[in-house]
């Protein structure tokens, strides 16, 4: 099972869980609350999942702390917001707007490069911060290539900055 297949599967998993979320609603005079332990439960899970799927900066992980920490009439609500963004999310990664997932983490890594390679440069290790800033380099502009490539074999001209983007280098 690949990475995208088995996100997939966990949204759909808690796309399940929120309806057994839903299940614990009561009427109160205060509004309506389901009970506290399943939503932080369930909310947590969503929000480790829409991370992985989206990123950090990804519109639906903002969404979805900004639901999960707004204000609202009564836990339900609350409960309604995130669920709606966690719908949207699932709809979206399984259409394929989601980031690649290996492009996230390779970002990630090649982001924690650079930073090695600017701590190096400021002790005053200049050779060494230049082998790891032109190997980020060297990797980006391969997978640049390989997406244009990609985009080419397909008959799809993309203006420049958006392969980039597509691609995760950055």
């Amino acid at each position: 099972m690949t990475e995208e297949s088995r996100v997939d599967q966990r949204f759909a998993d808690l796309l399940t869980e929120a309806d057994e979320v839903r299940s614990t609603a009561r009427k109160t005079k205060g509004g309506t609350l389901v009970d506290g332990l399943s939503l932080a439960r369930w909310t947590t899970s969503c929000a480790a999942a829409v991370l992985a799927a989206f990123g950090e900066t990804g519109v639906y992980y903002t969404d979805f702390c900004r639901a999960r920490d707004g204000t609202h009439y009564d836990s339900y609500n609350r409960f309604l917001s995130l669920r709606a963004v966690l719908e949207a999310a699932a709809r979206d990664f399984r259409a394929g707007y989601g980031r690649d997932l290996h492009e996230l983490v390779a970002g990630e890594v090649f982001s924690d490069f650079l930073d090695m390679a600017e701590h190096l440069a400021g002790q005053g290790y200049h050779h060494a911060a230049a082998s790891l800033a032109g190997a980020v380099l060297e990797d980006a502009l391969r997978r640049l290539h390989s997406c244009a490539q990609c985009c080419a074999a397909k008959g799809r001209c993309v203006p420049a900055g958006q392969v980039s983007r597509g691609a995760g280098v950055g």
